[in-house]
């Protein structure tokens, strides 16, 4: 399924096909969220606690409060296990509505290996079976509608589908925007929130296509992604890096608009 073959009398935008205004309190949601984020105290005893995720998780929500079409879920720090993220995700699914746009939001420390493919770290104690802890992609794929598109979208390191993904993708309902390419890393500031590049990125990508205007107005989604795909150039003393969004499986997005 690609985005231009969005069910019929649906719309392939990211959010929604009209302005708050204009939808009425009455109307089923169009956008169901989930979102994920831990800090991991305990994940690495050496390591300083990765903050940005949870911050930018509450960031998320708070900037996506005023659009009445979005239903907004959160598992934060011990809830986000990975049998709660799995539970919570199949839930969503029995309560989207046809052509709901069911998005997962990954914030933390993800991996990537050519057996597995892309997995996301849950919470856990050290004494805890690792493989216990990792929500593995395919564990996303169990259950999914053909009626509801899922838009996964992993800001972790690492997140880009492997090549036996992108196989297994291509025949399901499901786009996964990856922070970053296979090997690389995402980056985070320590600035104030959001941390996360490719959130700021997707602030500023809904921002300029109008999706929090009050008027009445036609919305290019290709608007949207074009300015979400642009590579993120990291600037320091030491090594410039361009952090490069990936959305995949690979479409056409020129043509899409609404």
């Amino acid at each position: 399924m690609t985005l231009n073959d969005w069910p019929a009398g649906g719309s392939p935008q990211i959010a929604g096909p009209q302005i708050k205004s204009h939808l009425g309190s009455n109307l089923h949601h169009r956008i169901h969220v989930l979102a994920v984020a831990l800090t991991y105290k305990d994940f690495a005893p050496d390591d300083e606690p990765l903050i940005g995720p949870v911050e930018d998780v509450r960031y998320l929500e708070d900037f996506l409060s005023d659009y009445e079409y979005v239903y907004f879920q959160t598992l934060f720090e011990s809830d986000a296990t990975r049998d709660n993220i799995i539970r919570h995700f199949q839930a969503g699914l029995t309560q989207c509505q046809p052509t709901t746009l069911f998005v997962i939001y990954l914030a933390g420390h993800g991996e990537n290996t050519p057996q597995h493919g892309y997995s996301f770290t849950t919470y856990y104690e050290r004494s805890e079976e690792r493989q216990n802890a990792m929500l593995n992609f395919q564990d996303l794929l169990q259950g999914i509608r053909t009626d509801v598109q899922i838009f996964q979208i992993r800001d972790t390191c690492d997140s880009s589908p492997n090549p036996r993904e992108r196989y297994l993708l291509e025949n399901k309902h499901v786009i996964v925007l990856s922070a970053s390419g296979t090997n690389q890393p995402a980056y985070e500031a320590s600035a104030a929130s959001p941390h996360s590049f490719l959130l700021r990125r997707m602030e500023r990508a809904v921002r300029s296509s109008g999706f929090n205007t009050s008027t009445d107005i036609r919305v290019s989604v290709a608007q949207f992604f074009n300015i979400l795909m642009d590579p993120i150039e990291h600037v320091n003393d030491e090594s410039p890096f361009v952090q490069n969004p990936q959305l995949l499986p690979e479409r056409s997005l020129s043509k899409v608009t609404y």
